[in-house]
């Protein structure tokens, strides 16, 4: 039986929109700086219309949900200048703030109409931060790059109720897999979007996914994920392609043709000035 099959009613995306009142958690906010330790590079992102959750997977690489970077209303992405990262925000002081100056999308993303299985396993985006952020600041993490893993995961997000403080469930489960997507009983909610989802192997917690979107998996609301290792090694080799000019400058946001549909050619939003 596919995956499809399995799961009913309609899928979520789970991005913060502004005025959306709080509501109470199962998971505990990390409120201090000694209780985010080793997650530091876990961080807010913030558009124009909200937040969703985001990880440093290197000094200037954040890696987040393909739909956190468009508007879900009108479908166009967001200038990268108007993207910014908040790394370790905790009680609304982070530890390094830097806006985006590069996106690139995966090439299969479609960012209006239905969401669908599809949509969810091409929900990627990696962001090019205008500057590094220091390892002695926020030391990245890794994508977990061995055999599918299965069982116990955790999550660490933002989110609705919980918007200046991350959360960290430590424990929760892939129930299904199939077809690029992953189908989880983690505590999700709006804001979680873009959020790291961890494996734990010998200490240390790389990611093998990311909240992309929340539903229905066999009568129980779930959240779904995608597998990642293929698509993010396609989106580094898209935006290190091009020079690395960093500049604090006005710059306006342009996009490759949608037309072009090839694996290895993410879809780009190229920064220009």
């Amino acid at each position: 039986m596919s995956l499809r099959t399995l799961i009913s009613g309609a899928f979520t995306l789970a991005m913060a929109l502004p005025g959306w009142a709080s509501e109470s958690s199962s998971l505990n906010p990390l409120v201090s700086r000694d209780e985010v330790l080793g997650l530091e590079a876990v961080g807010r992102l913030d558009n124009p219309d909200g937040f969703c959750s985001a990880t440093l997977i290197a000094a200037d690489l954040v890696l987040t949900a393909a739909h956190c970077v468009y508007n879900a209303s009108t479908g166009k992405a967001y200038g990268a200048k108007n993207l910014t990262f908040r790394a370790a925000l905790t009680s609304g002081t982070a530890l390094a703030e830097q806006r985006a100056m590069r996106i690139a999308v995966d090439p299969g993303y479609e960012p209006t109409g239905a969401i669908s299985q599809a949509r969810v396993a091409s929900d990627v985006a990696l962001i090019l931060l205008d500057e590094p952020i220091s390892s002695s600041v926020a030391d990245p993490f890794a994508l977990h790059s061995s055999a599918p893993i299965q069982g116990a995961v955790s999550v660490v997000s933002y989110g609705q109720g919980r918007t200046e403080n991350m959360s960290w469930q430590k424990a929760c489960n892939i129930l299904a897999r199939a077809q690029g997507v992953l189908v989880l009983d983690c505590d999700v909610t709006y804001g979680s979007s873009g959020s790291a989802i961890f494996a734990r192997e010998n200490g240390r917690y790389p990611i093998v996914s990311l909240t992309s979107a929340t539903g229905t998996y066999r009568g129980n609301k779930a959240a779904f994920g995608m597998e990642l290792p293929d698509t993010v090694a396609a989106l580094k080799r898209t935006i290190r392609a091009s020079p690395t000019r960093r500049s604090t400058g006005a710059k306006r946001i342009s996009v490759n043709d949608r037309s072009s549909r090839s694996t290895s050619q993410a879809r780009f939003l190229k920064v220009m000035k």
